[in-house]
Order: C-alpha cells, then structure tokens, then sequence
C-alpha cells in the first residue's frame, strides 16, 4: 500500500517500448547461362523475387528464374566453369559452406564464391 501522503513517482516512469523488428528479404535469380540478379533488404519475399529477375534481366538475361529467396539471413553464390550454387544460412561462412559443398558435388571443377551477402532483420520501433 502507497502512503497517500508521499507522492507516488511510478506513475511517472515512462514504459519501455516493445522491440520490433521487420523482416528483410533478399533473392537470387538466373538465366542459368551466368546471368544473375541478386537483391537485399526487400519488405515482401514477392518484391525481392520480382526485383532479382528484372535485375537478371537487366544484366543480359533471357529466361531468368529465381533460384533462392532467403528471409533474415545471408546467402551465397558458388560457381565453377559450369556451375552455380546458391545456397543460405544464418551467417555468410555458413552459406559459403553450403555452397561449395553444393556446388562440389556436381564434380564441374573447382568452385570459387561469387557473391556474398545478407537480408537482415531491421530493429524498428
């Protein structure tokens, strides 16, 4: 019980807001003749797959077609001569391992990592 007499300071603490935190959508799409369009940090997973064909498109690509979309994480592409591996995970090492183990297993010869990179949630209030 609060003794009237004193003045009650709880009244006057302020509420700490809630943590939000909006989801970040990335994708990779590509013509499958080393064309590729790879986008980050998109509000819908229809946006970031349109927004990754038309940036296939837009670098010489005929018949691009998603190949990955990844939510909160990272992704990797992983090629070799003949190629391509996309792969996500939770970090970028974690993707670039799946990659190369993907991109291995089709016995094409030696795979190197194109691209790297990651569609984090964003803190928002």
């Amino acid at each position: 019980m609060v003794n009237p007499s004193v003045e009650d300071h709880r009244s006057h603490v302020r509420p700490i807001p809630e943590v939000r935190w909006e989801d970040s959508w990335g994708a990779i799409a590509s013509d499958g003749a080393g064309n590729f369009g790879i986008v980050t940090d998109f509000s819908s997973k229809r946006k970031a797959k349109n927004a990754a064909i038309a940036e296939c498109r837009k670098r010489g690509g005929g018949m691009c077609v998603v190949r990955l979309e990844f939510l909160n994480q990272c992704a990797a592409v992983v090629v070799s001569t003949q190629w391509a591996e996309s792969a996500n995970g939770p970090t970028v090492e974690e993707a670039v391992q799946a990659g190369t183990q993907g991109c291995g297993n089709s016995d094409t010869g030696k795979c190197w990592v194109y691209w790297t990179g990651c569609s984090m949630a964003k803190r928002v209030w």
